[in-house]
């Protein structure tokens, strides 16, 4: 794990919070237990894979993935605490089951940890519809991070992300789903009707 020090630097670096700093860490650690574990199973989306890919300047919490295939839950959940052990990462996980998929909850000792109150949270949510139309884009990710090495990623287009986000924002009204249409309308995606 890095230190406490390299997280606070990085965060004045990439003008984030230091706790936001930590996440983003705890969040590449997670993807990379996840496509460790299931390569082309899950499709990362929404607005944490727009962050992380696409230039976002909205900092998203939760890791949202689409089923692909099928996948096998025990061994995303055995490699996941694997990765996150060999780089001595204190943590739990709970699955929960809802109507559409599965959450994950990480319960993480991330650098900068100093008690229960401090503990980081990674959010899995991993919906089983089946849903994705187009082909996921593969993206690397090259993590700042000394004790991460490079690995790839199945991404949701963008078009797609801009139909679920306008999807969500009629049904649950968020006001980050209202600034991630405007930034993917800003960056001349256009909008497919047909995929709402």
């Amino acid at each position: 794990m890095i230190t406490a020090e390299e997280i606070i630097r990085l965060a004045k670096v990439n003008r984030l919070k230091p706790y936001q700093q930590e996440k983003h860490y705890l969040q590449t650690a997670t993807l990379t237990g996840v496509y460790a574990a299931l390569v082309d199973e899950l499709v990362f989306k929404g607005g944490t894979a727009l962050f992380f890919f696409y230039g976002l300047d909205r900092f998203s919490e939760d890791l949202d993935f689409t089923r692909f295939k099928q996948y096998d839950q025990a061994k995303l959940k055995t490699t996941l605490s694997d990765v996150l052990t060999v780089i001595h990462i204190i943590h739990e996980m709970k699955t929960k089951k809802s109507l559409t998929g599965k959450t994950v909850k990480v319960k993480a000792q991330g650098p900068l940890y100093k008690g229960p109150l401090s503990e980081s949270i990674i959010s899995i949510e991993i919906s089983e519809r089946n849903d994705v139309v187009f082909p996921p884009d593969i993206k690397e990710i090259v993590p700042i991070y000394n004790d991460l090495r490079p690995f790839t990623v199945p991404v949701m287009k963008k078009e797609e992300i801009l139909a679920e986000k306008v999807r969500a924002m009629m049904i649950r009204g968020r006001a980050r789903d209202l600034y991630d249409i405007s930034f993917l309308l800003k960056k001349e995606i256009s909008l497919e009707y047909d995929l709402i």
